[in-house]
């Protein structure tokens, strides 16, 4: 019994989720790996409101990714893109030289700094009024504000007094 306990302890100590970073110290620290849930990239339609949160997470999780090739970059860019924005890129071929190609397609098409702030605006502008009363209502307001006050200040435009 003795021995299977010893084992049993020795397999744990090997876990894939835990490491140890201290081999010449006596006492090992050991860190446990968290699995986080599957971040899904949104598709990207086109519309100017959604450039700016599709381009910050593609080029964090994808474009930023040294496991990935240009291809597989280019394929999920593909992939990723619905309605009008997928026309952009519809007969660009899969090879390691277009990815850079068709990134830097879309960025000069919808890094319109005024059409941004234009749609930024016009969202602003269109804001849904209060209806009556409540928590609910107003929480939503502030966080539509904020949303679009962000925005603003990601596109560098005078949002203080």
């Amino acid at each position: 019994m003795n021995s299977f306990l010893e084992h049993d302890s020795e397999s744990i100590n090997k876990t894939p989720s835990s490491q140890s970073l201290s081999q010449n110290s006596n006492t090992p620290i050991f860190f446990h790996h968290a699995r986080l849930p599957r971040i899904d990239i949104h598709k990207f339609n086109g519309s100017p409101s959604e450039w700016l949160s599709f381009k910050d997470l593609f080029s964090s999780l994808i474009i930023a990714n040294p496991t990935l090739t240009s291809v597989e970059k280019l394929q999920y860019l593909k992939t990723s893109l619905i309605g009008s924005a997928s026309h952009l890129l519809k007969n660009t071929t899969l090879t390691a030289d277009n990815f850079q190609k068709a990134w830097e397609a879309l960025i000069s098409f919808y890094e319109n700094k005024r059409l941004l702030v234009h749609s930024t605006l016009h969202s602003l502008m269109n804001l849904k009024r209060m209806t009556k009363e409540s928590a609910v209502e107003m929480e939503q307001l502030y966080t539509n504000i904020m949303q679009i006050y962000r925005t603003l200040e990601t596109l560098k435009r005078p949002v203080h007094e």
